[in-house]
């Protein structure tokens, strides 16, 4: 199994906005066919304040997500907005042992 965490800053204020915006980022997946995933909003604390889990059966699934994703017009928009919104960004991709 792979999971793929994605983590969002937002900009100062915009953290709801961040978080709709990433809902609205499951329904693109939905549309190309991929898997939605879970997005998560940190109740308190500091540091990323959204985050987006999604899990693959194998490395070659996670693979073939990363590249519709890349010949996906809609999901290139949905990236571009989501980079105004935000201030940092990571991924980070686990496999379970």
């Amino acid at each position: 199994m792979i999971l793929e965490i994605t983590s969002y800053t937002p900009h100062d204020g915009m953290a709801e906005a961040v978080l709709a915006h990433r809902k609205r980022g499951c329904d693109v997946r939905a549309a190309m066919g991929l898997p939605r995933g879970d997005v998560y909003l940190l109740v308190d604390g500091t540091g990323p304040v959204v985050r987006w889990l999604c899990q693959y059966p194998d490395r070659a699934a996670f693979d073939a997500d990363m590249a519709a994703r890349a010949l996906s017009p809609d999901f290139a928009v949905q990236r571009e907005e989501m980079g105004k919104l935000i201030a940092g960004f990571s991924r980070e991709v686990f496999t379970k042992e």
